[in-house]
């Protein structure tokens, strides 16, 4: 015999309906939320990167520029010669490509940009390119200083005319803001390698390295 009874099928009610997209909404603004700080923790970043990228290229080109700056004698038109603003030497490390190898007098300066803060831009005698801007400082009053063998900073170089040290063991860029200083960038310079610094002794008698 056939049972034509049928089974009642059971189905979602409206109450459960609700309880499922409730839960499936909150499932769906957390992760959006998550996604959402993922992408600006990605952005934030990739910002910073640029940012480092960017300064250490600006280092490495102003390492390179210094360091091929010339031990020159004064007067002889091709010396050091730096203030604290601008820096002016012949240096074999230019920037921009050049069909021969040859030194080129380059000019660094420290000035206020347009749009506040302090840039540091590049130029090359004799060429009829615009100066390029090769950092930004965004805050404060920059300032170049130098420092030579004796390791006391100075504000102008060389420290006086016709002396025996040409070039500057290193060079610094400071970034003053009000009730405080702080050392931004420095590079050393390997002045004259063949002439390194005498050392006194403790017998009095000085030697050389």
């Amino acid at each position: 015999m056939c049972d034509n009874r049928r089974i009642p099928q059971r189905g979602f009610t409206l109450v459960e309906v609700l309880v499922a997209l409730v839960i499936t909404g909150m499932l769906v603004s957390i992760l959006m939320g998550s996604l959402y700080y993922l992408f600006r923790v990605e952005d934030a970043l990739r910002d910073e990167i640029d940012v480092r990228e960017n300064e250490l290229r600006s280092k490495a080109w102003l390492s390179e520029i210094l360091g091929g700056c010339l031990p020159a004698a004064g007067g002889s038109g091709s010396e050091f010669l730096g203030t604290a603003n601008e820096i002016r030497c012949d240096t074999s490390a230019p920037l921009r490509p050049q069909k021969v190898l040859s030194p080129r007098r380059v000019t660094l300066n420290l000035k206020k940009g347009d749009e506040g803060g302090v840039i540091l831009t590049y130029s090359e005698e004799g060429s009829r390119a615009e100066a390029v801007i090769i950092a930004r400082f965004p805050e404060g009053e920059s300032r170049f200083r130098y420092a030579g063998t004796k390791k006391s900073e100075l504000d102008l170089w060389p420290p006086a005319r016709n002396d025996p040290e040409t070039l500057p063991r290193r060079v610094f860029i400071q970034i003053r803001t009000p009730g405080f200083d702080r050392l931004e960038w420095m590079v050393a310079i390997r002045a004259e390698p063949w002439l390194e610094p005498p050392v006194n002794t403790p017998f009095g008698a000085m030697v050389l390295k």
